[in-house]
């Protein structure tokens, strides 16, 4: 069971996951990625003391409005992750 209680759900297949941090986002083949994962990351925003999020501009708009392009044509799952590679800091105060 989960810390939640619910029963683990059975996949009926297996799922790819492909990470991309800030610093390999030049020059990246999105579509390449595309064709082989379910879901994306992209790495790295991070959580303020205050509950909010920083760092937006690691993530600069071209980059993500690519992302979400080949997301239509391929249809992965686009994701963001929060904190990780000393990003974390806050998330003990939130």
């Amino acid at each position: 069971l989960g810390a939640d209680g619910a029963k683990p759900k059975i996949l009926k297949e297996f799922i790819t996951a492909g990470y991309l941090p800030d610093y390999r986002f030049n020059g990246f083949d999105y579509q390449g990625l595309g064709e082989y994962v379910h879901d994306f990351i992209l790495f790295s925003l991070e959580p303020t003391p205050e509950g909010g999020l920083t760092g937006h501009d690691r993530i600069p708009k071209a980059v993500l409005d690519k992302a979400r392009q080949v997301r239509e044509y391929i249809g992965f799952r686009l994701h963001i992750s929060v904190g990780g590679g000393g990003r974390s800091q806050a998330f003990f105060q939130i």
